[in-house]
């Protein structure tokens, strides 16, 4: 699956591409040689952010280029190493025969939700979600007649021998 990544600038300002992040340190080094550091909080439950001392971008000659705010800050995902391995993998051909798969598996789950009105499950636990997906796979889209045409389907019409006779019972012995 492709990794969207909304990190870089129209502005014309430096982006998060133009940052290198040292893993072993823990820290993202800006263009100028200088260190954003993470001060431990998670911001939004995801994100972790990396930021500039004030003193050093008060002093740096890139700093137009840099940001308008008073220290520049870089924001890094939780999953981030997760995210490169992806993105490394990206151009590959397993990668793109996994792009074909997947399209397939997703059509017929937005076929379920569409047709079958299987918005949500409503079996419980993970044998409850197969039994239902494998049983809204098995049912034909026209249920109970194979077309799809209502006007087509079967109904139950009562025989003149099943009106009122129930069992041994007429309508006149009631």
């Amino acid at each position: 699956m492709p990794v969207w990544d909304k990190s870089a600038r129209i502005d014309g300002k430096f982006s998060k591409a133009d940052f290198t992040f040292d893993r072993e340190r823990n820290v993202y080094i800006c263009p100028a040689g200088k260190e954003l550091t993470h001060s431990g909080v998670i911001d939004q439950g995801r994100i972790l952010p990396y930021r500039a001392s004030r003193r050093d971008c008060t002093r740096c000659d890139l700093k137009p280029r840099c940001t308008t705010a008073a220290t520049r800050k870089v924001s890094r995902d939780i999953d981030e190493d997760v995210r490169d391995y992806v993105r490394s993998l990206e151009g590959t051909d397993a990668f793109a025969q996994s792009c074909v798969e997947r399209k397939k598996v997703e059509m017929r789950f937005a076929h379920m939700k569409r047709i079958h009105k299987l918005d949500r499950l409503r079996l419980r636990g993970l044998t409850g979600a197969k039994d239902e997906v494998l049983l809204t796979a098995l049912a034909p889209s026209g249920w109970p007649s194979s077309s799809g045409n209502p006007q087509n389907r079967t109904r139950y019409r009562p025989s003149d021998q099943d009106q009122g006779t129930a069992k041994g019972h007429s309508r006149n012995n009631q």
